[in-house]
């Protein structure tokens, strides 16, 4: 039972902090090979918190995209 916008969102989160470089291989160009991905390790609630999190994720993004527009508004 995983969610698979979970697992999206989850690595969205790796990729903004950056954790997941230290995952990448390579220097100027960097790749991530499936090698790599299954050394990564996804921490997966039930899908009763998954999907509880995936809606609190919404409505957070929701506020910053309303935030975003108000911003540009005043501008």
């Amino acid at each position: 039972g995983v969610e698979p916008q979970f697992v999206c969102r989850y690595f969205e989160k790796l990729s903004m902090t950056g954790e997941i470089n230290k995952f990448r291989k390579g220097v100027a160009i960097t790749s991530l090979s499936g090698k790599s991905l299954t050394q990564i390790p996804i921490p997966i609630p039930p899908v009763k918190e998954q999907r509880e999190i995936l809606q609190k994720i919404t409505v957070l993004m929701s506020r910053c995209d309303e935030l975003e527009r108000l911003r540009k508004v005043k501008e």
